[in-house]
């Protein structure tokens, strides 16, 4: 069964949702750093010798921006695996259209503007072209691990 434009769509916009996660996280490590220096210097002025309730905190703190920084990791994977499709297209005009989208993420009116075409061209022409270009390749992908997995 081949895959619909609407779900190559789909499989390709997931790079900005990732895109978003990712400062979402970003800025939850922030929050987390700064209250783990807040608490730092707090125990450091009411307590000298430690204070085990404020290390385990410290500690909580340390596990919880690890996990962050696991799942940023996890949506970078995401992010390459849409990028290497993209940069994996063989005709450059497309490649250019799919990083100025789904990796740059530009309106389709700044993609044409920045290529010099026509909204028209762009939308109607190269998109479902660069599209097919992008199933094609999710297509053989997909054969390919359907081969491997069958041994």
């Amino acid at each position: 069964m081949q895959i619909t434009q609407r779900e190559i769509e789909r499989w390709l916009s997931r790079g900005s949702r990732v895109l978003n996660e990712i400062e979402t996280l970003k800025a939850a490590r922030e929050e987390a750093e700064g209250f783990a220096t807040r608490m730092t210097t707090s125990i450091g002025e009411r307590v000298s010798g430690g204070a085990p309730v404020g290390e385990k905190l410290l500690i909580e703190v340390a596990e919880y921006r690890g996990e962050i920084d696991a799942q940023i990791t996890s949506l970078y994977a995401i992010l390459r695996e849409i990028s290497g499709i993209i940069y994996a297209v063989n005709e450059s005009v497309l490649r250019q259209l799919l990083i100025n989208r789904y990796i740059r993420l530009m309106t389709w009116e700044n993609v044409a503007v920045t290529m010099n075409y026509s909204y028209y061209h762009v939308f109607d022409r190269l998109k479902p072209k660069a599209h097919k270009a992008v199933g094609e390749l999710l297509e053989w992908e997909k054969d390919v691990i359907k081969c491997y997995s069958a041994r």
